[in-house]
């Protein structure tokens, strides 16, 4: 699983984005995103077999301005894969740098 992240523009990413390692392709997910960030901190919680998300740099607009990576998070977000949405793509996520958060976790 891949949430978030920098672009190569700079821009603060809010996608979600799912491995499938026996067809070794990425499908967008069609979720409630959390707001975009990078440097989130995610976890996978296998008692209730769901992964978490926590804080990270988001988006601030000042005056009009937009400053990416200018607010620090401190919300939490779980996603739980039999709850998900359909996929809206398969392919790969677009390019993105700057501490993006991935987690692996097993599908039954």
């Amino acid at each position: 699983m891949l949430f978030g992240g920098e672009s190569s523009d700079g821009s603060i990413l809010g996608d979600t984005w799912e491995w499938d390692g026996a067809t070794n392709l990425w499908t967008e997910l069609n979720v409630v995103d959390p707001p975009a960030r990078r440097g989130g901190g995610m976890a996978f919680d296998e008692a209730h077999s769901r992964a978490v998300l926590f804080g990270g740099a988001g988006v601030v607009v000042i005056d009009g301005v937009t400053y990416n990576g200018g607010t620090m998070l401190q919300d939490t977000w779980e996603y739980a894969p039999d709850a998900c949405g359909g996929a809206v793509d398969g392919g790969p996520p677009p390019r993105r740098r700057g501490l993006a958060s991935w987690l692996g976790f097993p599908l039954s």
